[in-house]
């Protein structure tokens, strides 16, 4: 299974989601729930490369992967981007849930792109 092929998948079908998304809330009447919405697309899309260079770096070196210090850098990062969100709600609410829709979102696409590669490599490998 290509990784990269999953991340680009799901960077595409995340910027089809955040136009999507964000015509939506402004049609409904909340703009800047638009706002937050791309911008929740866009952390998570960031978390997530963050985390896949954070990997290739380390397996590259010929290194295994250190549980401690790498279980730590996720959870730092897990943290910034949720207290950004959590400010966002408190500040700006419109902007703050629509973030928080963002990154559910795009957590749902990359999971559903990474579940379709692997249905494809299982049914290639069955044939």
């Amino acid at each position: 299974m290509d990784v990269g092929a999953v991340y680009r998948r799901a960077l595409v079908v995340g910027a089809v989601l955040a136009v999507v998304g964000a015509v939506a809330a402004i049609l409904i009447g909340y703009p800047l729930a638009a706002i937050g919405v791309v911008a929740g697309l866009v952390l998570g899309a960031a978390n997530n490369r963050a985390f896949q260079r954070r990997t290739v770096r380390l397996l590259e070196a010929g290194e295994t992967l250190p549980k401690r210090p790498f279980a730590s850098s996720v959870l730092a990062r897990l943290a910034v981007v949720t207290a950004v969100v959590l400010y966002l709600i408190y500040a700006v609410p419109a902007i703050g849930w629509g973030a928080m829709l963002g990154l559910g979102a795009f957590q749902v696409v990359l999971l559903g792109a990474a579940i379709g590669a692997l249905w494809r490599a299982a049914r290639a490998s069955a044939a």
